[in-house]
């Protein structure tokens, strides 16, 4: 029987190298991580960066998110990416 999977990859979460050396950190190491589950056959990818989950203003910088996706996006410009999305301001655990 043919079943249509659609994969999403979470590529890091909150994971700190200390738990997992071999975790993607940095945009570099997430750009070729995401590239290669993306020629694997995932169709989302998802990331963290190394800011706290939960901030006070409920923003995460852009920066090293464009870093890791920009050399994603030209191998492969259908994939579907997305950030952390921190909470909003004033959010607590």
């Amino acid at each position: 029987m043919d079943t249509a999977v659609i994969l999403e990859v979470a590529l890091n979460g909150t994971t700190t190298r200390e738990r997992n050396p071999h975790v993607p950190r940095t945009p570099a190491e997430v750009a070729e991580q995401a590239a290669d589950v993306l020629d694997a056959g995932a169709a989302i990818v998802h990331h963290h960066n190394d800011e706290p989950m939960f901030t006070v203003d409920g923003v995460h910088a852009v920066e090293p998110y464009l870093a890791a996706w920009d050399p994603v996006v030209a191998a492969h410009p259908d994939a579907l990416l997305y950030p952390t999305m921190a909470p909003g301001p004033g959010t607590s655990r």
